[in-house]
């Protein structure tokens, strides 16, 4: 259960990075600043897509791959009605949220990885 719970905060994350990585995002979430540049859009885009796929690489190596994508894709499914609900109605929440889904997947990760080690 831990671990679908960090999956889902890998998933949120990786679609707030892809959502940062889109010129016109980062101007709907960052007016006051100039435009991102190619390599930071990039690499905002390689963070993102990286943490989906690992989501989906560790949602595949437990559950199976009939099982770990119907999972995965409900993990999805959730993660990006909660960043586009956040960008449509309060935009600068999300950087809130990008912080709060990393301190959160930290959290349990230290946490599972504490477990493993204690049995």
């Amino acid at each position: 259960m831990m671990i679908s719970v960090a999956i889902f905060w890998l998933s949120l994350l990786g679609f707030a990075a892809v959502t940062l990585s889109m010129p016109t995002h980062y101007r709907q979430l960052r007016p006051e600043h100039r435009p991102l540049s190619y390599p930071a859009q990039w690499c905002f885009r390689l963070v993102g897509f990286g943490g989906l796929g690992l989501g989906a690489a560790l949602c595949i190596q437990l559950q199976g791959l009939a099982l770990g994508l119907v999972g995965y894709l409900a993990m999805l499914t959730v993660a990006a009605l909660l960043v586009a609900l956040l960008l449509s109605y309060r935009p600068l929440g999300l950087f809130r949220l990008i912080v709060i889904a990393f301190l959160a997947w930290l959290a349990v990760t230290i946490f599972l990885q504490a477990d493993y080690t204690a049995a």
